[in-house]
């Protein structure tokens, strides 16, 4: 049976990809996932959410700084603390190399996070719960 992380969406230690066209809503979907994952809202308002332990390490790759801060203070995140930002905007991480992958999970583990989340995607951290 599986257990949701998000319900009947996105399963516990389940990885999950968002993409789409230019302008479609996705940073906006990502963190309106990010707030449902720290506060333990509703994921769109409707999908019970299954908080992970730990904090949710988001990646910010669209934006700067202080652009992305302007973006989400609105959103009203309830538990901002359980959430760890990573601002990417101008820097690449492989991820397909041994090395960037192995930098990933050190971010992560660093961090605290059990499950991350980036503007093009969410995953948990293989092992972990």
């Amino acid at each position: 049976m599986v257990r949701y992380r998000i319900e009947s969406l996105i399963g516990i230690r389940h990885n999950a990809s968002l993409t789409g066209m230019y302008k479609t809503g996705k940073t906006g979907l990502a963190c309106d996932l990010a707030t449902a994952l720290a506060d333990g809202r509703p994921f769109l308002g409707s999908l019970a959410v299954e908080m992970p332990q730990g904090r949710i390490g988001f990646w910010n790759g669209e934006m700067d700084r202080d652009d992305f801060l302007d973006y989400t203070r609105p959103i009203g995140i309830q538990n901002p603390n359980k959430i760890e930002t990573l601002h990417l905007r101008g820097y690449r991480v492989p991820l397909i190399t041994d090395a960037g992958a192995a930098w990933t999970a050190w971010w992560l583990r660093y961090n605290g996070s059990r499950s991350g989340s980036t503007t093009r995607g969410l995953g948990s951290v293989p092992g972990r719960e």
